[in-house]
């Protein structure tokens, strides 16, 4: 007699599991300088994105400030602004730590420089100091990094027009978040572009080392 195949089904059905929740937010410790909402841990403490800008211009640039009371304002979310010196005193006296990115960077340059890449470094940092008088914030900076990365003209590129329509609208949003953050100042965001052009100088020059 002719075999019968026959399919067997199993009784239980198989049922998918329930998805994962997502994560839940981390929730950081108000900023210790000024209480206001913390965006995450700056150079050693839990700060805001404010006095986490506030202090790393403060650093970068030396900046001295004056106190034209009794050195002993008090620095909250609302009186923050108006005394500059209390303002970063209290960020030091809070714990951050001018340590987390000068010592560091003295460091890397040396080593950069030990390792041969002398000329390439000191265009490097020149560079980075040219970028201090813009005083771009964490937004601007991220824009315009992608828009540095994002790019259609680089080399081997198999769909380059597809990656200039993708740098199209962080262009678009860094000119709109510039001009809304700097009204009085229109050429700010013909003069960032500009730094895009020095970057790719630069990166051409280590090129052909």
């Amino acid at each position: 007699p002719a075999a019968v195949e026959t399919q067997s089904t199993s009784s239980e059905e198989i049922v998918p599991s329930p998805p994962s929740p997502p994560p839940l937010p981390r929730i950081y410790k108000p900023c210790f300088v000024c209480q206001d909402k913390s965006s995450g841990y700056h150079y050693g403490v839990s700060a805001c994105e404010g006095c986490k800008g506030f202090f790393r211009r403060s650093i970068q640039k030396n900046m001295v400030y004056t106190c034209h009371r009794d050195k002993n304002c008090i620095i909250n979310k609302v009186t923050r602004n108006r005394c500059q010196y209390c303002r970063l005193q209290k960020c030091f006296e809070v714990g951050m730590s001018k340590e987390s990115f000068s010592d560091g960077l003295t460091l890397n340059r040396t080593q950069m420089h030990n390792a041969g890449f002398g000329p390439l470094t000191d265009l490097v940092f020149a560079f980075a100091n040219q970028l201090l008088p813009l005083e771009m914030d964490d937004a601007e900076t991220g824009l315009l990094s992608a828009i540095c990365l994002i790019c259609g003209d680089r080399q081997d590129l198999e769909q380059p027009d597809k990656v200039d329509k993708l740098q199209e609208p962080l262009l678009e949003a860094l000119k709109i978040y510039v001009r809304k953050r700097r009204p009085n100042k229109p050429h700010m965001f013909p003069k960032m572009l500009m730094k895009i052009t020095d970057l790719r100088s630069i990166s051409a020059k280590g090129e052909r080392r």
